[in-house]
């Protein structure tokens, strides 16, 4: 049954005033990565290279997204209020869409408490107060959009239609998944859930499955086609069909011991939907284990799924629609689900804003079922439920506020979670107390010593601290445990030679060449290599390349005619310190004195 145009109207205006606060934020966390300090992100006119870079360096590709805050940021000159507002707007328009979905598999009084419940669940405080959790929003607006147009698409196609309606709509279920794709890899599953959708459409209008799918099965191939094409241009952006970097928990580790891993997070999705008062921007290990081993949280989740399981198949002659929200719950978990394919966190409270879809659909049949028997029971139950969530959620909002607020606070969420005593560490760096903010990252770094960022802030401090030795060795671990991470073997590099050890400089210097070829960087750093070590003519060599890559750089002449000077190679170190001369004329009386040392040195 479809709900009243008021009912919209009332859901729309519930899920703005549950965020409307949020409206006042500053950026927060990945904000300042992927936004701020993204300056691509600035204009719309970066179109061109927005659409062919990646969300993080070599990792996950959001186009859709990027393209969203360029337009924000053109439109507001990089003001975070007003991102956050276009967050809230989508928040309420995905709401009233899933009003709509409900409303095509549930009475209306179902419909209307599902959308409610999904209008202020505490689970979503994460993907829309937080800017980037953006990407999660328009990913399921643009799933939902083409779960809804497939339905219509399947009416049509079993009345034979093929005016322009029906072409309208199948374009338009193709234009939403590639928008879908384009926001978040976690709308991949979106082909699978269309599946889906002709199955409850099947069960309810008592047809054969087959039949309702080879009604327009042509479509519904053409959106697996899409999926795979969407995949294949992914791969070729990123460089590998993952693309992304597998996160603490899931990092080295097989299928099976990514299953055993997996398992007991199906508790936490359980009752993060179903009973979200703890809620915490960070579930990485230890505050979730990370070890492939027996516990009791994987007995329940293996109970969960198995009650799931056995739920869905009971429920699917008499009530499709239970079984409809399970399916599409479980299809979207299993993308994001670390099974598949590893992903950079084992949880995320953002992530769950897909498949709390298929969860309110199963509320909605839950008081669809009551109110037939006692209605003002079932209205007071659901106003109950509802404004616990809204009061969860106002509770939990002003977290994501700023830095000062969060970060305090993802500490205080996610005891014995590496990350949160990395964080703990930092703060404790910035407040001034030096001493303990180095015992809680290399807290951090005993607790999971395979994620390269803790070892690198921690180099980053050292090397604030004069500390040289111990810079370039944490630099060079952190480069070691990821080797995509050129600029700490740099900065490696850098730390091992002012700590007077040009053989650990040179390892590590070496290795980046293996990997990464000859960035001028490490080419600087090997000539210094060859200085200090007395062989200058190798060092005159090295610049004197740079020089010819560069020529319009005056310090790669001028160290030319440093390392000439003192290789004895006077015409060399003459004609050098000319050309540096010609770049930078302030050089001038600086030059003139190394001019004459070395004429000096040639008489």
């Amino acid at each position: 049954m479809r709900p009243a145009v008021g009912i919209g109207v009332i859901v729309a205006l519930v899920a703005v005033g549950v965020f409307a606060t949020s409206a006042g934020h500053e950026f927060v966390y990945d904000d300042v990565h992927i936004i701020v300090g993204n300056t691509q992100l600035h204009s719309v006119r970066n179109f061109a290279s927005i659409v062919t870079d990646s969300w993080w360096p070599d990792a996950l590709y959001r186009p859709v997204t990027q393209l969203s805050f360029a337009l924000d940021w053109s439109v507001s000159n990089g003001d975070p209020r007003y991102f956050h507002l276009v967050n809230v707007f989508l928040h309420a328009v995905t709401s009233v869409l899933v009003l709509v979905l409900c409303g095509t598999v549930l009475p209306r009084v179902g419909a209307v408490a599902a959308a409610l419940v999904f209008a202020v669940h505490p689970v979503h405080v994460e993907a829309v107060s937080y800017v980037v959790g953006r990407a999660d929003v328009m990913a399921t607006l643009f799933v939902v959009s083409a779960a809804l147009l497939y339905r219509i698409d399947g009416s049509l196609a079993v009345r034979a239609t093929t005016n322009l309606i029906r072409w309208l709509t199948s374009f338009g279920v193709l234009a939403c998944l590639l928008l879908a794709f384009g926001s978040k890899e976690s709308a991949l599953g979106a082909p699978a859930l269309l599946l889906v959708v002709d199955w409850v459409e099947a069960r309810r209008s008592g047809v054969a499955v087959t039949s309702r799918v080879r009604s327009h099965a042509t479509l519904l191939i053409a959106t697996f086609v899409v999926a795979a094409e969407w995949m294949l241009l992914r791969s070729l952006i990123l460089g590998d069909f993952a693309g992304d970097h597998p996160g603490p928990g899931v990092f080295t580790l097989g299928f099976v011991d990514r299953v055993t891993v997996m398992t007991p997070v199906v508790f936490e999705w359980a009752r993060l939907l179903l009973f979200p008062l703890h809620l915490s921007a960070d579930y990485s290990p230890n505050f979730l284990s990370g070890e492939p081993e027996l516990s009791l949280k994987l007995l329940l989740g293996v109970v969960i799924l198995l009650l799931a399981f056995i739920g869905g198949v009971r429920a699917s002659r008499r009530f499709p629609e239970v079984t409809f929200g399970l399916l599409w719950m479980g299809g979207s978990l299993l993308v994001i689900s670390n099974v598949l394919v590893p992903s950079g966190v084992l949880l995320a409270e953002r992530s769950m804003y897909l498949p709390s879809v298929g969860f309110v659909i199963v509320v909605g049949w839950l008081v669809t079922q009551a109110s037939a028997r006692r209605l003002r029971a079932s209205v007071a139950v659901v106003a109950l439920v509802v404004g616990a969530g809204l009061a969860r959620s106002l509770h939990r909002i002003p977290v994501w506020k700023n830095a000062s607020v969060f970060f305090p606070q993802l500490v205080r969420d996610a005891p014995g979670s590496f990350r949160g005593i990395w964080v703990a560490g930092a703060l404790a760096y910035d407040a001034g107390d030096r001493e303990r903010g180095e015992q809680l990252m290399r807290q951090a770094i005993g607790t999971y010593p395979l994620f390269s960022n803790a070892w690198s802030d921690l180099a980053s401090y050292f090397e604030e601290d004069e500390r040289w030795l111990e810079a370039g060795q944490f630099y060079a671990a952190s480069f070691r445990i990821d080797p995509t991470r050129l600029d700490d073997a740099v900065n490696s590099v850098s730390n091992f030679i002012r700590a007077s050890e040009p053989d650990s400089a040179e390892l590590v210097a070496n290795a980046a060449v293996d990997l990464h070829g000859r960035d001028h960087r490490i080419v600087v750093l090997l000539a210094e290599i060859a200085s200090m070590r007395g062989t200058h003519l190798k060092a005159m060599t090295l610049r004197r390349q740079l020089t010819w890559r560069f020529p319009g750089v005056w310090q790669y002449w001028y160290l030319t005619a440093d390392a000439a000077a003192h290789a004895g190679y006077c015409p060399e170190a003459l004609r050098s310190m000319e050309r540096a001369a010609q770049l930078h004329p302030g050089l001038n009386d600086t030059l003139r004195i190394e001019r004459r040392i070395a004429d000096l040195q040639c008489e």
